[in-house]
């Protein structure tokens, strides 16, 4: 069981997790699955929230479990083991943040609607139709689950480009954190 009181760190990219596919979910309904998923879920958004996301993977947290959260309209979902089952033939191409990849944005074309199946955290089978920014949400963080990350969605020339953004910009966090350390000791 996951403590109230538990935040845990985001995993950054390069880390093997976030290209690893998550592995689908075992809840059986049981009191004790619906309360481990119910647990988890409530980490996740709280991790969500003290980090500023909209979504939120569990592999960002570092679990393997193939579950998301994200915001919609003002509330909180949950989604288990999500399937996209149908989408939109049209698309929209718009600018990407994550928080596994600090100070990084990309251009990504998705479609503009999804027809997603689900289970929630008490192991009732639902379905969902998502449009606009909720659908890129969704498919966002389903690329998680998936092992696919911003990086991968992009156009070969800006994922060059932002490559190397990214590694200069690591580069300074770990010149920046080595400064702090060096400062407290």
């Amino acid at each position: 069981m996951i403590e109230e009181w538990y935040l845990p760190p985001l995993v950054i990219f390069p880390d093997n997790l976030l290209t690893t596919p998550a592995i689908a979910g075992k809840h059986d309904g049981s009191g004790a699955a619906i309360a481990a998923y119910s647990a988890l879920a409530q980490t996740m958004v709280r991790a969500m929230y003290h980090y500023g996301g909209r979504g939120l993977a569990a592999n960002q947290i570092g679990c393997w479990e193939r579950i998301f959260v994200m915001i919609m309209d003002d509330k909180e979902l949950t989604l288990i083991d999500p399937i996209i089952t149908s989408q939109t033939r049209e698309t929209e191409t718009a600018e990407e943040s994550c928080l596994s990849f600090p100070g990084i944005t990309a251009t990504i074309e998705r479609p503009k609607g999804v027809g997603i199946s689900y289970v929630n955290q008490y192991n009732a089978a639902q379905s969902i139709y998502l449009s606009d920014i909720n659908a890129r949400c969704a498919q966002h963080e389903i690329d998680h689950l998936n092992g696919i990350t911003i990086l991968d969605r992009c156009k070969p020339v800006l994922r060059d480009i932002l490559r190397r953004k990214y590694a200069k910009l690591s580069r300074r966090r770990a010149q920046w954190l080595k400064a702090i350390e060096k400062k407290n000791a």
